[in-house]
């Protein structure tokens, strides 16, 4: 694996975990040691503008796939933050 595909891969993991946490602020799933399900919108919604803010600064160097990956990701966790914030 060269460092491109690496770095790829890694980029994408990260961009998953943020997807987790994100998930997890919206008490959409537990948290994964204390299998708790909490809420806290205002920590969802920086973690929203942290993927938004990488999707700004990345564009134009993202693998089509990436670029999708980070769409994708971007349009659940704004939908759930809409649902759950009532707005």
């Amino acid at each position: 694996m060269d460092e491109t595909q690496k770095f790829g891969l890694l980029f994408s993991q990260l961009i998953i975990m943020l997807h987790s946490v994100g998930m997890q602020q919206l008490g959409r799933t537990a948290h994964p040691v204390t299998n708790e399900v909490t809420r806290d919108l205002a920590a969802a919604e920086s973690t929203l503008d942290l993927i938004a803010m990488l999707r700004s600064k990345t564009t134009g160097n993202l693998s089509p796939q990436e670029e999708a990956l980070l769409d994708q990701i971007l349009t659940e966790l704004r939908e759930a933050h809409q649902q759950e914030s009532g707005s």
